[in-house]
């Protein structure tokens, strides 16, 4: 099964089980704390909870993040964000 609605801009959020995601192409962080990261992307916002979460990495276009993740949401951004 193909895929055509893949843009080269979007995010990509990679899960190593339950205790590392990183994320591509965001455009910065919305909110962090033990317990949420909020991340802008271009046309989402994509918002990971958990437990004792930290960032490992970060630049412009990448970050890690480790701890206990509960869950990865991909939210609707805000209208016409590009």
């Amino acid at each position: 099964m193909a895929f055509d609605g893949f843009e080269l801009f979007e995010p990509q959020v990679e899960l190593l089980g339950r205790h590392l995601a990183t994320i591509e192409n965001h455009c910065g962080i919305v909110e962090y704390d033990e317990t949420v990261l909020r991340v802008k992307c271009r046309r989402c916002e994509v918002r990971i909870e958990g437990e004792g979460l930290h960032l490992t990495a970060l630049t412009l276009g990448e970050l890690a993040v480790e701890g206990d993740i509960r869950s990865v949401a991909f939210l609707p951004g805000e209208e016409g964000a590009e």
